[in-house]
């Protein structure tokens, strides 16, 4: 009888050895962390087969306690022959914002796991490790402790200085050549009369058509401040032989001229459009301020 007693006693103890959950906890190193740093513990527990993690007894992410916060949970489950491998990976922040190094612990984890003949529990042991202060609380109290005084190095305004000046120069210039150049401001020409009359005549041609007489008029007088006197028909050909700057506008200066006797003085029929006078206008005042 003693010995079928050991028998089924040894018997029933490998069997509760088999259903006790293995429990493998994997940890980083011990100290070292700062307020913070987030904790990697990974755990692995072995079951038998017939038994599965209870979901409804996992941690969920949130706030262990003042100092820690559960961030993310990661399980992973495989079968190995007759067992179960669970692997569990908790990731944990640290907001204990230390004085001075001192031991903290992450606190254990109670797993269910559920079965045909019942419930196992495996429990995941704690975790202590050492926080450390992100810098002293006391300053250096002696002068020899302080760093030395670094020289003190003047800057010469020199350089910029004269960069301020050449480009305020140069900016200068360039409004001062676009003036000229438009015979605006200070620059403003009295002796382009061609360039008064196309604003005059495309100001006037918006306004009132092309048969506003004052257009006509308007180029008419132009030319006559240009050749010095009144200007006629028969006056082209000396007109570009004074102003060589003209001639290439020869072929478009006799034709109004004709034109202009027609509809003035009604001499013959005007073969000249109309809205051809802002052009002519136009180009003469590209020809005048090309002039040297």
């Amino acid at each position: 009888m003693t010995r079928l007693a050991l028998v089924l006693l040894l018997l029933l103890g490998s069997t509760l050895q088999a259903q006790t959950p293995q429990v493998t906890l994997d940890t980083p190193r011990a100290n070292g962390w700062w307020v913070g740093d987030v904790i990697t513990l990974t755990a692995e527990v072995e079951v038998p087969r017939a038994f599965t993690l209870d979901p409804a007894a996992l941690p969920q992410p949130r706030a262990v306690s003042y100092w820690l916060d559960l961030r993310e949970l990661e399980i992973s489950d495989r079968r190995q022959g007759d067992m179960r491998k669970v692997t569990l990976r908790f990731d944990y922040q640290v907001f204990y914002v230390a004085l001075d190094p001192r031991e903290q612990t992450i606190p254990p984890v109670t797993l269910r796991f559920v079965g045909p003949d019942g419930d196992l529990l495996a429990r995941i042991p704690p975790f202590s490790m050492v926080v450390s202060p992100l810098r002293p609380i006391l300053a250096p109290t002696t002068l020899s402790e302080l760093a030395p005084l670094r020289p003190v190095r003047l800057v010469s305004p020199r350089p910029a200085r004269q960069g301020l000046i050449a480009g305020g120069a140069l900016a200068l210039a360039g409004v001062a050549g676009l003036l000229w150049h438009l015979g605006l401001g200070p620059f403003r020409r009295a002796d382009r009369p061609f360039t008064r009359a196309a604003r005059d005549i495309a100001r006037r041609m918006r306004r009132d058509g092309p048969q506003d007489t004052a257009a006509w008029l308007s180029l008419h007088r132009a030319f006559d401040a240009v050749f010095g006197r009144r200007m006629m028909a028969g006056d082209v050909d000396g007109f570009v032989a004074a102003h060589p700057a003209f001639a290439p506008a020869h072929g478009d200066i006799a034709p109004f001229f004709h034109a202009s006797e027609a509809r003035f003085f009604g001499r013959g029929a005007p073969d000249w459009p109309t809205a051809r006078l802002g052009a002519l206008a136009a180009r003469l005042g590209r020809l005048e301020r090309s002039r040297p």
